[in-house]
């Protein structure tokens, strides 16, 4: 990347002004034809930081062409779309800084068809945006930086000790810039848990399909109040292409997490890293959706719901993900489930027995208030009894999540129970609620 120019002078009136072109077009509905308007939402933003993807330059502008660029939105009709359909260009991105730190960005796609901001996709009807007024003004912007770099003074050669020694700390100094400005990941950065928590900035390079070059991964939550979260996550190649989603479906973020992502590496034996974006979802309901992209496009590989967090799933790199999963049957508990990567997807293995966590809370006080059957073996053909209501404990244990649950009294009495849909038993031979069979179940929402 280029040089990174810090500009003095503050720019707030200009700055503001930009902030109105970019918040006005997200106040609309999808499809309706909008022009960029003033909004009286405020933000504080002293520098704006022009990328081009083209020349790998970074400048940020002084006043006189941050006010230019400005103008370039002056009537221009905007159509917003929630896809970027057939998109397939590179695109400028425009950062809007407080100091050093990133507060917003838009991007702007070269041929100045397409503005992205928030997660949408805004086209032009009729006039374009002027990119190539603001290639010139990125020129005129390098030139004069250029031209008023301090002059280079040759002194005499140093010694070869002397010169490996500067340029040893000049390269550790160049590195320790450009981790402030970005996080670079690769496989050899995971430990035995192939988890990576991500912060939401910097923005992270890394090597998403073995290919040898750089990713870069933007991940921003932004809200235009306290009841809408818009999710900002795209996909630049190392040439600045956004790679686009073509193949599945992304969700529609419930409440993605605010703070950051994460990166997996499910099979380290092949040449992918998985991104997992958190949902929060609307009642703690925890969901992972893991995205893959080939270099080309994102893949929605599928979801892993689990309310473990993600230091304490099991991914060991041979495809397979272990957390807590919710069980379907009798009550609300929870046990060991597994999710498989298969190809380009995530699934859900289903499992022959699965093995309860103990939750002491939820089985304190189960009793039993009505007559069952007890089978010896979980199979309708073994052995069966009836035994009556009692005010021992009764605890479960091992479960096929269909219709098995291993069954336990503490006066002795044992064995397994059939349910019927889930949550049904016959009982003095007619078909009852387990509710009325059992209290004190935990049966949370």
């Amino acid at each position: 990347m280029g040089d990174l120019f810090i500009m003095k002078k503050k720019l707030h009136r200009y700055l503001t002004a930009l902030l109105v072109v970019i918040v006005a077009v997200g106040i609309y509905a999808c499809g309706e034809k909008n022009t960029f308007q003033v909004s009286q939402i405020e933000k504080e933003y002293t520098n704006i930081k022009l990328t081009s993807f083209e020349d790998g330059g970074e400048l940020i502008l002084n006043e006189k062409r941050t006010e230019e660029f400005f103008q370039l939105f002056a009537g221009l009709d905007f159509e917003q779309t929630q896809s970027a359909g057939g998109l397939n260009e590179k695109f400028y991105s425009v950062i809007l800084l407080n100091g050093n730190d990133p507060v917003d960005s838009i991007q702007i796609s070269t041929d100045g068809n397409t503005i992205i901001y928030g997660g949408y996709f805004y086209h032009l009807q009729e006039e374009n945006f002027d990119s190539d007024q603001m290639t010139f003004i990125f020129g005129e912007q390098k030139k004069e930086q250029t031209e008023n770099e301090p002059e280079v003074i040759e002194t005499a050669p140093e010694s070869t000790e002397d010169q490996n020694e500067a340029e040893s700390e000049t390269r550790t100094e160049e590195k320790e810039e450009e981790q402030k400005d970005q996080t670079v990941l690769g496989k050899d950065d995971f430990g035995e848990n192939k988890v990576i928590a991500v912060p939401a900035w910097p923005d992270c390079k890394v090597d998403l399909n073995g290919d040898g070059s750089l990713e870069t991964i933007v991940y921003e939550i932004q809200s235009s109040d306290d009841i809408h979260i818009e999710l900002l996550f795209l996909i630049y190649d190392s040439e600045g292409n956004l790679c686009l989603e073509e193949t599945g479906r992304i969700a529609e973020w419930e409440n993605p997490h605010s703070e950051g992502y994460f990166l997996m590496d499910l099979n380290s034996e092949d040449d992918y890293l998985e991104i997992a974006i958190l949902d929060d979802g609307p009642s703690g309901d925890p969901e992972f959706h893991i995205i893959r992209c080939d270099g080309e496009k994102q893949i929605y590989m599928g979801s892993i719901f689990t309310d473990t967090p993600y230091d304490g799933l099991k991914v060991k790199g041979d495809g397979k993900v272990v957390g807590s999963g919710r069980l379907s049957i009798l009550q609300t508990w929870r046990a060991p489930f597994t999710w498989e990567a298969v190809g380009d997807s995530v699934r859900l293995v289903e499992e022959e027995w699965y093995y309860p966590y103990v939750n002491s809370s939820a089985e304190t006080n189960v009793k039993q208030t009505a007559p069952i059957t007890v089978y010896e073996e979980p199979d309708l053909g073994a052995e069966s009894l009836e035994i009556q209501p009692s005010d021992g404990k009764v605890t479960f244990g091992t479960t096929d999540n269909k219709n098995w649950v291993q069954f336990f009294r503490t006066d002795g009495a044992e064995g397994w129970i059939y349910l019927e849909d889930g949550y049904y038993m016959q009982s003095g031979g007619e078909r009852t609620s387990i509710l009325d069979i059992f209290e004190n179940l935990n049966m949370a929402g």
